[in-house]
């Protein structure tokens, strides 16, 4: 009950949670602060907290951050090689 009068209380600001596309689209973004938990829709611009928006943005660059190392055109060499 207190984070989500805190999460009320906050600054709202628009976000997209991107869908990957081979992903079910009834399948939400589920982010929980302090037991408080919410479940987003995804592919949709959103009005949400401030702090609900830092969570999804940190996440979201985590995940690019650990698929990099994978990706075809991660440097020049693997690029050329896997082309």
């Amino acid at each position: 009950e207190i984070m989500k009068k805190n999460l009320l209380s906050q600054e709202k600001v628009s976000i997209f949670v991107p869908k990957a596309e081979t992903e079910d689209p009834r399948i939400k973004l589920s982010v929980n602060l302090n037991g408080y938990r919410l479940d987003l829709p995804k592919n949709v611009y959103l009005q949400v907290p401030l702090q609900i928006a830092e969570v999804i943005r940190e996440s979201l660059n985590q995940q690019v951050s650990a698929l990099l190392p994978f990706q075809i055109n991660r440097n020049k060499a693997t690029e050329e090689a896997l082309s």
